[in-house]
């Protein structure tokens, strides 16, 4: 439930950020917020933020694709040879059995010869599957398709601001003391405190935005909207809070 903010209570602040949110800066804040959502959702995936555009992203994820196809190819000749050594080895293996058996201290050496080609036919694609997929572990990044993380974080951002649709316009205040940031939205007729968090965790920084993860899950993020503050960023870094993905 929001609460009165005292009047006093900005001036007390270590540091102060005030911006007004209206339908058009709103709108524009939507599509930051989308970039910065999928580019945590990357950087959950493959442990760092992506310092390339989306594009580029796509491309070197594509060239990876490739790198791993080309490899199965060169792969491609130990098919048919694992495939005709095992099935002559099964065939020598049945000729000494109908002749009666090939015998070790009592132990059929033409049926040991048998399973082992015959387990050697079952592992062949898993074999080679395995070899080809094993280099390129380090240069595939996410397990889910990128259209599905960047419809996710388009949805994601679209929930996010919707309970602001219905208040704009307004000014939103960002006030740091203590270890703590505390968001106030203000009207002409009241300034009203919406939450207060600990100022610790991971971020993610956008264009006007920036989004705080006090969890390394990217569960319940808070949201700073700002009008390019430059230096915010690094201020953040400096009072505790790391870029997902730095560590």
């Amino acid at each position: 439930m929001n609460d009165t903010l005292e009047p006093c209570y900005g001036p007390q602040a270590e540091r102060s950020i005030r911006t007004t949110i209206d339908t058009t800066r709103l709108k524009w804040t939507q599509v930051a917020l989308a970039q910065a959502y999928y580019n945590a959702f990357i950087a959950a995936r493959i442990g760092r933020v992506p310092d390339e555009s989306i594009v580029a992203i796509q491309r070197r994820y594509g060239n990876a694709l490739d790198r791993r196809a080309k490899m199965i190819a060169r792969l491609s000749w130990a098919s048919p040879l694992l495939s005709w050594s095992c099935g002559l080895g099964l065939a020598v293996a049945f000729a000494l059995a109908l002749t009666g058996g090939v015998y070790l201290n009592g132990y059929r050496l033409d049926l040991a010869f048998g399973l082992f080609f015959l387990a050697g036919l079952a592992l062949k694609n898993p074999l080679l599957r395995l070899g080809a997929w094993e280099p390129k572990l380090r240069y595939w990044t996410p397990a889910i398709p990128h259209w599905i993380l960047r419809f996710g974080a388009k949805r994601r951002a679209a929930q996010t601001l919707e309970p602001l649709r219905k208040l704009v316009p307004f000014d939103v205040q960002y006030d740091f003391a203590a270890g703590t940031v505390t968001c106030s939205r203000i009207t002409p007729d009241e300034a009203t405190r919406a939450w207060q968090r600990p100022l610790a965790g991971w971020k993610i920084s956008g264009d006007g935005v920036i989004l705080i993860f006090n969890t390394r899950t990217l569960a319940e993020p808070y949201l700073l909207m700002h009008e390019h503050v430059a230096d915010l960023d690094e201020w953040l870094s400096q009072n505790g809070v790391q870029t997902l993905g730095s560590d």
